[in-house]
C-alpha cells in the first residue's frame, strides 16, 4: 500500500512538472513571437517615409 502511494505521488509530481514546462514553453513562444512582430513593425516603420509637417494646416 505504501509503495502504491509513493508511486502515485511521484506520478503526480512528474505530471505537474510536465504541465509547468508546457506552460513555460507556450509563454516563451508567445513572447518570442511578440518580440519578432515588434521588430517587424519597427523595420516597416524604418522603410516608410515619415511625414514632417511644418505647419498646423499640414496636420489636417
Amino acid at each position: 500500500m505504501k509503495t502504491l502511494l509513493v508511486v502515485n505521488v511521484l506520478l503526480m509530481a512528474y505530471n505537474h512538472g510536465r504541465e509547468d514546462r508546457a506552460d513555460f514553453n507556450s509563454n516563451r513562444r508567445f513572447y518570442q513571437w511578440t518580440s519578432d512582430f515588434g521588430e517587424y513593425l519597427e523595420g516597416m516603420a524604418d522603410t516608410e517615409q515619415q511625414a514632417e509637417p511644418n505647419t498646423i494646416a499640414e496636420l489636417q
